[in-house]
């Protein structure tokens, strides 16, 4: 079926509302889930919802309290308490912003959160005010890395935003293949993995998406292991728990992980001789253009190149397409079957 994108997001604020959930967080979730279900992304869309519904009947997942937040010139300190930190860094925005523009850099960490979601939606929303940004989070442990035997790294997803027209470059993944949910979604569905995705729980390679659920996703290749180890150590000095650490959602317990963000004002690295010369006249003199004109013509030469770069295939769609049975699911969590 089709649905509007404000139908939609109105549906998913009043199922985390049923549930528990107190207006600011039910507005995150809502907005996160839609977004990413409008680009296509449905691990992350609106069936996600779901697993923050099952957190807070379980106690893993807090959506009833207000984080706690402390400032230190550029650096944003909070904590989540067991809530998102999405909801501390909603609140946070337009300061976070503000600093990054006065400072030309700002950063945002937040300790003892439940799992962040898509993270693009973060840098996303930092390039369209003009920053470049950085978002990395750390998950319980999911992932293998290097030759230890089992899990012992998250997901760790890693995303990456610049400004551009009409929408932000952003790069949003995980170390894995591919993400978790979508493991996930797959075995639901008794459906094949291809080889070298993951391992069983006897540590042998799979093609099962079901005994991958039960063992270990693999990084795609060591270096991206070497990029989880990286967003592990950014996640725990924000305080989360390290991955190993990390309690699954499913049991009850809250996983306080850690979410860092770093966002860039690029102005702040130019010159004012550099700012007034022109692209292509910049590409002779070595490049003094602004970082805005450089960045623009590059995405126009890659576009021309490649035909798309990530973040930019399509636009959010609206309408939205979901399953009649997933609709079902949230008039239900909803109160409205």
């Amino acid at each position: 079926m089709q649905i509007s994108a404000a139908d939609l997001t109105e549906l998913c604020t009043a199922a985390a509302r049923a549930r528990g959930a107190d207006e600011p967080t039910a507005a995150v979730l809502a907005r996160a889930a839609v977004r990413a279900e409008s680009l296509g992304k449905t691990s992350h869309g609106v069936s996600h919802i779901f697993d923050y519904l099952d957190g807070i009947a379980n106690g893993s997942f807090i959506a009833d309290v207000a984080p706690e937040v402390t400032r230190r010139g550029a650096i944003t300190l909070a904590d989540a308490r067991g809530n998102t930190a999405a909801v501390a860094f909603n609140a946070e925005f337009d300061d976070f912003v503000r600093s990054a523009h006065e400072h030309g850099v700002a950063v945002f960490a937040a300790r003892n959160t439940f799992t962040v979601g898509e993270l693009g939606v973060y840098v996303n929303d930092l390039a369209e005010r003009g920053l470049v940004a950085l978002a990395v989070a750390n998950c319980r442990a999911l992932a293998g890395w290097g030759e230890a035997p089992g899990k012992v790294l998250g997901t760790n997803p890693h995303a990456f935003g610049v400004p551009a027209e009409p929408r932000p470059v952003v790069i949003d993944q995980a170390i894995s293949q591919i993400a978790y949910m979508t493991i996930r979604e797959r075995a639901a569905r008794g459906e094949e993995i291809p080889e070298g995705w993951a391992l069983d729980s006897s540590g042998e390679p799979t093609r099962s998406a079901q005994e991958a659920v039960e063992g270990a996703l693999l990084p795609a290749g060591y270096k991206m292991g070497n990029i989880g180890l990286m967003v592990e150590f950014l996640s725990g000095m924000a305080g989360g728990n390290w991955s190993m650490d990390a309690p699954s959602i499913r049991g009850g317990a809250r996983p306080d992980v850690g979410f860092f963000v770093v966002a860039f004002d690029p102005r702040a690295f130019e010159s004012d001789t550099g700012a007034e010369a022109s692209c292509e006249a910049a590409g002779a003199r070595g490049g003094r253009a602004s970082f805005a004109e450089r960045s623009r013509d590059l995405v126009a030469r890659l576009e021309d190149l490649a035909g798309h770069l990530p973040g930019r295939r399509h636009a959010p769609a609206d309408p939205i397409e979901i399953d009649d049975a997933l609709h079902a699911r949230l008039l239900e969590a909803a109160g409205r079957d």
